[in-house]
């Protein structure tokens, strides 16, 4: 009996060791307690697209990585098939650019910050003319050596194998392989890095344009075709152009010109890539340059709101005044506001440039048509319009003077100007529609004793006035069916019933736009295999998603393992697929069979509309333990004296 008991304690430690070190594994803990806050960031991610994966030295599970979280000292990042990340170096101006399909360690020790790429590709900005050699060492480590990008701009590709591709785009860097010889590495050079030091690419190329270093901008309404340009190629094969949105996705785009070294396609906005290929007259590839990478943006004129497009202003007297407004975009350096007083462009009335400023008062007008339009100049100087601005369409307006008669006063007195104003918060100026586009507008006024009813005026910003769509309106608000999503400009006037005109409000400017499906919840459990129990129940939780009236969520069989039945009276095996809509976030599925799952969840909103949804976790549930044999009885010896 004392020896059952003690393989019992044994058997109780060994199951508890296993779980506290499981417990310890797998739980959810905030990234940032790992330093304690002893440890200061490395790095941190600005710029994350798709999603992004970490990894902490000190643990086993990859999570998320948000835009704008800090990166530790020996973290691990991978990318997904279309994610990219910018990681910007604590107290430097240095960052990498991680490309889809990537795997990096970065570390700090020694004095310097090593990146370890394991797969893919990523761009390296160092090189800062302003920058002190003080700055901390960057070092990207390789199974053949080690190369310093510290003053260098350079693009790192890991293909298969211990090789290294690297190319420096701008500055230089020095290589150094393990017996201690060193290489520097010059602005232009590209080759790989190899056990026996840098061997240069055989398809020595220059690329001249498009830059890797800073984006191609254009015009969002002039989309111009990519100048290629390259230099130093020795092969005489036929070359062609490859172009593609990911690296590894690239097609045939064009092809080259015998002796020509450049080429220009018409492409869309985006991040693109691109590379040379030389066939032999048997079409088989003799030589390829290698990747490259560049982005195209757009850029866009200051939007234009006031005046709208043929207006006719009213005014009481002249000269009178208009308030120009405008909204500029992201990145703009300054706004030029432009007005003529002809058709022609010929007399320019004023030309100003504005830097803060998203509004200005033109006075001294006088009854006409006049002319205006808004340019936006942005910071950068490497692109198709450099130290150009972007220039918007010419819109029109007229002033006139409003006309009220004596037949048409109600009374010999004057009528005081009424305050007449839309009652809209701002959370109202963007409206949402499911089904057909519509405009909810409320307004108020100081006086209604003379009103007899209000005319509402509504029209797409930049279309005709005759376009206009009126309604008449007794009431203090009104809803309006619009032919289709946009930005509309409405306005509200408040009439006597001959139509003399008491009081207008000023233009206000509305966007009606489909409401957006909501967002995916996510599996709450950690990633990897979602575990169920061994009776074949599983429990299922997922983020709350605001808004969600309801969650269906979805098991569907992978594969199974064949279970026999030991009674009768057990449980038949739940019919597959599962599909289940419940108003919590949680469930609960049984009578699952042992194998593996596919589980889904989507959300649904209180107009019964299906959300985003995630890709599928996959759910184990594990086989039942084989039941105990049970021995023969056996019968104690009989001793016959």
């Amino acid at each position: 009996m004392q020896n059952h008991w003690k393989k019992l304690g044994i058997a109780l430690f060994c199951s508890t060791s296993v779980l506290a070190l499981t417990f310890y594994l797998y739980q959810p803990k905030n990234l940032n307690t790992q330093t304690e806050n002893s440890e200061r960031p490395l790095a941190y991610a600005v710029k994350i697209v798709d999603e992004i994966q970490r990894r902490p030295s000190s643990r086993l599970l990859w999570v998320l990585l948000n835009n704008g979280e800090p990166i530790y000292n020996g973290e691990a990042l991978r990318t997904s098939e279309r994610g990219e990340v910018r990681i910007q170096f604590s107290d430097s101006e240095r960052y990498i650019d991680l490309e889809p399909d990537s795997l990096i360690v970065l570390k700090k020790a020694e004095g310097e910050i090593a990146l370890d790429l394991l797969e893919g590709s990523l761009f390296v900005s160092s090189k800062n003319e302003n920058t002190k050699n003080a700055e901390t060492p960057l070092i990207l480590n390789s199974a053949n050596g080690k190369v310093d990008l510290s003053r260098a701009k350079a693009a790192i590709t890991k293909p298969k194998g211990q090789s290294l591709g690297i190319q420096i785009v701008s500055g230089k860097a020095s290589f150094q392989i393990k017996n201690g010889a060193k290489k520097e590495l010059l602005q232009g050079q590209l080759g790989s890095i190899e056990a026996s030091g840098f061997e240069a690419s055989k398809f020595d190329m220059k690329v001249l344009s498009p830059s890797m270093n800073q984006p191609l901008t254009m015009d969002s309404e002039n989309l111009k075709p990519v100048h290629f340009s390259w230099n130093g190629i020795t092969t005489k094969d036929p070359l062609s152009l490859w172009t593609g949105s990911q690296r590894k996705g690239l097609s045939l785009k064009t092809k080259i010109v015998n002796g020509k070294t450049e080429a220009s396609v018409l492409l869309p906005f985006g991040n693109h890539f691109w590379k040379l290929v030389a066939t032999n007259t048997q079409g088989q590839i003799t030589a390829e340059s290698s990747i490259y990478k560049f982005e195209i943006q757009a850029r866009y004129a200051p939007t234009m709101i006031f005046p709208a497009v043929d207006s006719e202003i009213s005014v009481e007297k002249f000269p009178s005044q208009v308030n120009f407004k405008w909204q500029k975009g992201e990145e703009v350096k300054s706004v030029t506001l432009e007005v003529w007083s002809d058709a022609k462009l010929k007399t320019r009335i004023l030309e100003q440039t504005f830097i803060k400023e998203d509004s200005f008062l033109l006075s001294n007008l006088k009854g006409g048509t006049y002319y205006w339009r808004m340019s936006a100049l942005y910071h950068e100087t490497d692109s198709t319009i450099p130290n150009k601005s972007i220039a918007g369409k010419i819109q029109k307006f007229s002033l006139r003077q409003t006309q009220i008669t004596d037949q048409k006063l109600a009374t010999s007195e004057a009528i005081q100007p009424l305050k007449l104003e839309f009652d809209l918060p701002a959370s109202q100026l963007t409206q949402y529609f499911v089904d057909k586009p519509a405009l909810d507008l409320n307004w108020k006024i100081d006086d209604r004793k003379n009103v007899s009813y209000f005319l509402v005026r509504v029209r797409a910003e930049g279309e005709d006035e005759s376009k206009t769509l009126n309604t008449e309106i007794k009431d203090l608000k009104v809803n309006l069916n619009i032919p289709r999503a946009g930005r509309y400009i409405a306005s509200v006037e408040a009439l006597k019933e001959d139509g003399t005109l008491l009081a207008k409000s000023p233009s206000q400017i509305l966007t009606s736009t489909l409401l957006p499906v909501l967002k995916a919840p996510s599996f709450t459990a950690p990633p990897g295999f979602i575990f169920g129990q061994q009776n074949g129940r599983a429990s299922l939780t997922w983020t709350q998603v605001d808004g969600a009236k309801e969650y269906l969520f979805t098991v569907k069989k992978v594969t199974t393992t064949e279970v026999k039945m030991t009674e009768k009276n057990e449980p038949q095996p739940a019919t597959l697929p599962i599909q289940q809509k419940v108003t919590s976030n949680s469930a609960i599925v049984k009578n699952l069979t042992p194998g593996e799952y596919s589980v889904e969840v989507v959300a649904i909103d209180t107009h019964g509309r299906l959300g985003e949804i995630e890709a599928p976790r996959k759910m184990k549930i594990p086989e039942p333990p084989e039941s105990p044999r049970l021995r023969a009885p056996s019968s104690p010896k009989i001793k016959v004296n």
